[in-house]
């Protein structure tokens, strides 16, 4: 129940954009509290912005659906993609400023998941970022253009050794789509297919093909 408890929790992160924990534990006897015990509990500021899937009360059935269709493969890659430790770095992501940080933090969670991937396949690593980022997404059958890998290098670079957004790149546009990248790869990652997520470049519902 443990082990289902935290799974949960980790889905419900990358769906709400939040970092979903338990604060205690109940354990009952004949219908009664045997003993409660406090959790060690980690927390991180709170997002009100818009979720990835649709966790109000109207939405209740696309978010049971999320959890109900992304359960299996979270834990058939859990271990294999260190799928809890990626959702954990891609969701702090969101809380921090200036958007220089959001963007190094979210590039960290993309780069953990392609270093996983390759210790699984046991592949040779490669120093090029768009060619190994370009094998994993063809491995798994996922669509993506040069332009977002070559936007995505172009930036990741430009901050990690300057500390700073190319001069002629929108910081706010650019973190977003790299959000929404990674949101796409993760979850069509985890089966969700042709089912409604918010996309936050165009600010609204659509399909994830």
């Amino acid at each position: 129940m443990r082990n289902i408890c935290e799974n949960v929790q980790y889905l419900c992160s990358l769906a709400s954009g939040n970092f979903v924990t338990a604060m205690y534990e109940d354990i009952y006897l004949n219908e009664k509290i045997y003993e409660t015990t406090l959790l060690p509990l980690k927390t991180y500021p709170f997002s009100n912005s818009i979720p990835l899937i649709d966790t109000s009360l109207h939405g209740r059935d696309e978010f049971k659906t999320f959890l109900e269709t992304t359960y299996s493969d979270y834990l058939k890659f859990k271990s294999a993609l260190g799928l809890d430790y990626v959702i954990e770095f891609f969701t702090s992501s969101k809380f921090y400023s200036p958007l220089e940080a959001k963007y190094l933090l979210a590039t960290t969670a993309f780069e953990c998941l392609e270093n996983y991937f390759r210790r699984w396949k046991s592949l040779n690593e490669i120093r090029s970022l768009k060619t190994k980022m370009s094998r994993m997404f063809t491995f798994f059958g996922f669509n993506f253009t040069n332009t977002e890998l070559e936007s995505y290098r172009k930036n990741r670079n430009s901050i990690i050794h300057e500390g700073k957004f190319p001069s002629s790149t929108n910081s706010f546009t650019a973190t977003m789509e790299l959000r929404n990248f990674i949101e796409r790869f993760l979850l069509f990652l985890l089966g969700y297919k042709n089912k409604p997520y918010y996309n936050v470049i165009n600010q609204k519902k659509e399909i994830l093909a």
